[in-house]
């Protein structure tokens, strides 16, 4: 009958470590939901992008290429990995936009674009597959095999690796992840501008969610 016992006092004590883990080390209520820790600073983006606008080879272009169309528009890994250069397009009243399919919600998404912030990422995707070779609709491509020299379209997985490459930390000191300049793109929307704004821009349904995630939730504070 002991051994039993011993069972049940074991579940217990692990439970109570999972409970103050949950609700941070001290055991006291957790800090609120907050994008910053999950996004990068800025200026390391602002950096890099500085570097990339250096780059000569079909690997730093590809790089520049796709922190240009994340921090432009906002996407998740997945919907990067899909886009064409036919999403481009003119929106009704002739503005420039780019029109991509989001898997997750299963619908369209548009976001519209300056003249002059469409002509950049035209010359970024224009000179990534001039260097690469690549003459298709597709924008984002694997290096060529080494024995077949075939090229396939890039997946979350590849795409992962390759923002893992630039080196840059979230504000956890976690390595950058392509869903953190979502979260960095959403902080700077919300800033400049206002969380509608940016609820609009990344797509969510429900205003409260982009307020809640990326709306500071701290003031100034005074000096007397």
């Amino acid at each position: 009958m002991a051994q039993p016992a011993k069972v049940i006092q074991l579940n217990s004590v692990r439970e109570q470590k999972k409970a103050r883990k949950k609700s941070g080390d001290s055991g006291g209520p957790r800090k609120p939901r907050s994008a910053r820790a999950k996004a990068p600073e800025l200026q390391a983006i602002l950096d890099l992008k500085e570097r990339l606008e250096l780059a000569i080879d079909e690997v730093q272009l590809r790089d520049r290429c796709i922190l240009h169309l994340l921090t432009a528009t906002g996407m998740r890994a997945s919907e990067l990995c899909e886009l064409k250069l036919s999403n481009f397009e003119k929106d009704i009243d002739g503005s420039p936009a780019v029109t991509f399919y989001r898997k997750k919600r299963k619908d369209w998404h548009t976001v519209k674009l300056g003249k002059a912030h469409f002509r950049k990422l035209m010359a970024v995707i224009r000179d990534y597959h001039r260097a690469a070779g690549v003459e298709d609709d597709h924008i984002l491509w694997s290096r060529p095999n080494v024995i077949t020299g075939e090229r396939t379209h890039l997946v979350t997985r590849s795409l992962q690796r390759v923002v893992n490459s630039w080196g840059i930390k979230d504000g956890r000191g976690k390595t950058l992840a392509p869903h953190s300049l979502r979260h960095l793109v959403g902080i700077l929307a919300t800033r400049t501008r206002d969380h509608i704004f940016a609820q609009k821009l990344l797509g969510h349904s429900d205003p409260k969610t982009t307020s809640a995630f990326y709306t500071d939730q701290y003031v100034q504070g005074i000096e007397i």
